[in-house]
């Protein structure tokens, strides 16, 4: 009989804080036959099929070719050997809910949120008609095999972006009909560049700002739905990630290349602006990128608002002065009269180049540099056990008017930098500590944030869990407003 009582040093860190501990990311590894017989459900044989040829065949393509005609087609290298394999049991537990449900207590975990491996693959597959009963398929799956064990793990999803309409339809299915109550989405869509030019080429649609579509269907179904949009994009293949034979050089901070690329359209687009009652959350990257975009942001707010870009017009130039500085300090070689002002316009400073687009902020909705701050309090942010910035998250040395961002914490079990499940919570506890975490804040980044970021969208969400009542606790203190739970609640320990 396997043992799946956790090791001491688990309970140890158990016996040391004084709240459950969630998981905002951990992965599942799909059973690709069983959700081939659900497409064949959902669809045809020949449709079913050709749904397969994307998910079990793309890597032998990859190996086939030469690195020369990969250069030229444009692959680059994906992941590969991703998932547990030396460590069966763990290759077992991301495959079986029943075993991963099973073995929360010997990861030292409370709840987990799972999210999808290959049905990830759904954001890159261009044909729509696979790509659409892709999700289906995968989100059938995940309803039906994690039916019974959603008091501690909770399935994501997978929600295709390519187009609102899609993406809607989708997400009414997934909650209205199969009764999923989280998703994950992409916010980077490569889309092909239309006309001429270079046949292949892609551009990225950060879907919230500058889109051919209006996503606002999305968010406000999102908030019609009580779900948080989650963003799990790729980088990879963009620019200098595009190595044709080097996983690792392509997948080195292409998650946090995504999230910014997607938050920082987020913000720019005023989505966040115009959809309050969302929280939005973004997963893998961890949150330091996060914080350089925030101060970025208020850095250029304050800069080229509407108001201070007028003092770069070039019209306020003061020619006389100018003249007169020319005169007294022009280099050799310089012409002698200052009329060479009056016949050259430098780049950067052509009266008409900004007009009629003045203000870069006026689609965000935001009208100062709090605005920003406060904005950054509804984005969460997944971080794993070795992510050595996270204490940067925590301290107003770093942070934009001393408010804390929020980090979640988030394993990333079932994929290649999770050698052992059972060591994700002592090496983030390591780190902490290490790292002069205080318990506030790591009970912050392992439950608190998480909830908060759940239930300001949803206030009963966790309501049916084992961690029914001190959610609500959590819940309670960010002034949110609770429904009295259904259910009865079930001791957390």
């Amino acid at each position: 009989m396997t043992d799946f009582s956790p090791s001491p040093r688990i309970r140890e860190i158990r016996k040391a804080i004084s709240h459950p501990v969630v998981d905002s990311d951990g992965h599942i590894l799909e059973l690709l036959p069983l959700v081939h017989e659900i497409a064949q459900e959902l669809s045809d044989l020949h449709s079913a099929d050709a749904m397969m040829e994307p998910l079990c065949r793309r890597s032998a393509r990859v190996r086939s070719a030469s690195v020369d005609d990969r250069r030229s087609s444009g692959i680059w290298r994906g992941s590969w050997w991703g998932a547990p394999a030396e460590n069966t049991i763990d290759r077992a537990t991301t495959t079986l809910p029943r075993l991963f449900h099973r073995r929360l207590d010997q990861f030292g975990i409370d709840f987990e949120f799972v999210f999808p491996t290959l049905g990830l693959l759904v954001f890159l597959i261009e044909d729509e008609d696979i790509r659409r009963l892709m999700a289906r398929s995968f989100n059938t799956y995940y309803a039906r095999m994690f039916n019974e064990v959603l008091d501690r793990v909770e399935p994501a999803a997978v929600i295709p972006m390519h187009t609102p309409e899609e993406a809607v339809a989708e997400l009414r299915h997934a909650v209205e009909v199969l009764g999923l109550r989280t998703v994950v989405m992409t916010g980077v869509v490569p889309r092909r560049v239309k006309g001429g030019g270079v046949p292949g080429a892609t551009w990225v649609d950060t879907v919230a700002y500058g889109s051919d579509y209006d996503y606002d269907t999305v968010w406000a179904e999102c908030e019609r739905l009580r779900v948080v949009p989650t963003f799990h994009g790729t980088g990879m293949g963009w620019g200098a990630r595009s190595s044709p034979v080097n996983y690792v050089y392509n997948h080195l901070g292409n998650f946090s290349a995504a999230n910014e690329a997607c938050c920082r359209a987020i913000v720019l687009g005023g989505a966040a602006q115009r959809f309050p009652k969302l929280s939005w959350s973004f997963l893998e990257g961890g949150v330091s990128w996060a914080m350089q975009l925030q101060a970025d942001l208020i850095g250029h707010f304050e800069k080229r608002n509407q108001e201070s870009i007028l003092q770069y017009d070039p019209r306020r130039v003061e020619w006389p002065l100018m003249s007169k500085f020319y005169t007294q300090y022009r280099s050799e070689g310089m012409p002698a009269t200052e009329d060479v002002f009056a016949s050259w316009t430098p780049y950067l400073s052509d009266p008409d180049d900004g007009r009629p687009l003045l203000d870069d902020f006026a689609d965000s909705g935001l009208d100062t540099t709090a605005d920003i701050a406060r904005l950054f309090q509804r984005f969460y942010f997944g971080c794993e056990p070795d992510d050595r910035l996270v204490p940067m998250a925590f301290d107003g040395r770093f942070n934009c008017g001393g408010i804390k961002s929020k980090p979640m914490f988030a394993s990333d079990i079932g994929h290649w930098d999770v050698p052992d499940a059972c060591q994700v919570l002592p090496e983030l506890w390591d780190t902490c500590t290490r790292l002069d975490v205080d318990e506030g804040d790591f009970e912050s980044l392992t439950f608190a944030n998480v909830v908060d970021c759940v239930t300001r969208v949803n206030p009963k969400f966790f309501d049916r869990t084992v961690i029914g009542a001190p959610a609500r606790r959590v819940s309670a203190e960010e002034g949110q407003k609770f429904g009295v739970s259904d259910g009865e609640d079930r001791p957390w320990r």
